[in-house]
């Protein structure tokens, strides 16, 4: 099943990715000069794109090469309509990890095929759970990323639209939907790999996996429902005139409640992909960690984008809560 410090490793270097991603966030979040230019974009973007001049033809001074180096970087931009690549990647994430997943069970049937030993069969009934479960999770992730697509391009507004995004933002979401599948795969070849050095299984009783049933079967519906949720408020958001305030269901006392069913669908996905031994997949919760500052940092712009752009609803906006109820 391959070995244990190979899995480590990619789990290791994952959650390494989702931590580091956490903190560049936060940085740049409180950096105003840095927070202008990196983290506003489609409606909320004021950052001045043209070049900076210099006044009274004084010379540059270090700040202001910094500055024009920081344009430069912050100039390199993506149509904002380019989101629709981040589901086809996520989808063929999926689909290869879902292949691999295929290809270990292969092996364990070649393996198992001809052993008789009830330690053994013990083993092998405990290696296709974990792998059953891995696709199984996979394929919801799979769902995610179809109804993603699906919706960006149904959705989609018609007409050119003006809208980017820096290239950072694309490029990280493209490194998160990656490591999303691979955090699942490797979680569950790693817990496979311990399975394989020590003694896993003893006289047919299989290693506890999760928190239970009965919050799986919750975590389970938790998804689903999550995601129904968020493909209604995309279609409710779609249907909106531009630069309309939203001002139905969720969106009366939530600023992103899409941004809320994003964050449940990844906490039932760590419940859900817990590997043998675990209660919740880490690595998924480093990925929901890093959701939830991700998306609560542009809630927070949206909302202060709301306080200005619909200035005549001001008291209404801020009773709303960013992304959390009750807590943010």
């Amino acid at each position: 099943m391959g070995d244990i410090a190979g899995y480590s490793g990619i789990v290791t270097v994952v959650r390494a990715c989702y931590l580091l991603s956490v903190v560049i966030i936060l940085l740049v979040r409180l950096t105003p000069s840095l927070r202008d230019r990196f983290l506003q974009y489609g409606a909320r973007e004021t950052r001045q794109t043209g070049p900076a001049t210099q006044a009274d033809g004084q010379d540059q001074t270090p700040t202001t090469l910094l500055t024009r180096q920081l344009d430069k970087i912050a100039a390199v931009r993506v149509p904002h309509s380019a989101f629709w690549h981040f589901y086809a990647f996520s989808i063929a994430c999926t689909s290869l990890s879902i292949v691999a997943v295929g290809l270990n069970l292969l092996a364990i049937g070649e393996e198992r095929g001809d052993n008789s030993d009830s330690s053994g069969n013990s083993n092998g009934k405990l290696e296709v759970s974990t792998l059953a479960r891995a696709a199984l999770c996979l394929s919801l992730m799979g769902c995610q990323g179809i109804r993603r697509l699906w919706e960006c391009i149904s959705q989609s507004r018609g007409g050119p639209s003006t809208s980017s995004m820096w290239i950072g933002h694309y490029l990280i979401g493209m490194a998160f939907y990656a490591c999303v599948n691979l955090g699942i795969l490797a979680e569950h070849l790693r817990s496979l790999s311990v399975l394989g050095s020590t003694e896993a299984a003893d006289g047919g009783v299989l290693l506890g996996r999760g928190l239970g049933v009965w919050v799986q079967t919750t975590a389970f519906a938790g998804f689903v429902a999550a995601s129904w949720k968020q493909h209604v408020y995309h279609r409710y958001l779609a249907s909106l005139k531009k630069y309309t305030l939203p001002a139905e269901g969720a969106f009366r006392i939530i600023v992103a409640p899409h941004y809320t069913a994003e964050c449940v669908i990844y906490l039932a996905l760590a419940i859900l992909s817990a590997p043998a031994g675990g209660k919740f997949n880490v690595t998924i919760l480093y990925a929901l960690a890093f959701t939830i500052v991700n998306l609560g940092t542009t809630a927070d712009g949206t909302k202060r984008w709301m306080l200005v752009k619909f200035s005549e609803n001001r008291k209404e906006i801020e009773r709303r809560w960013k992304m959390i109820p009750g807590l943010f």
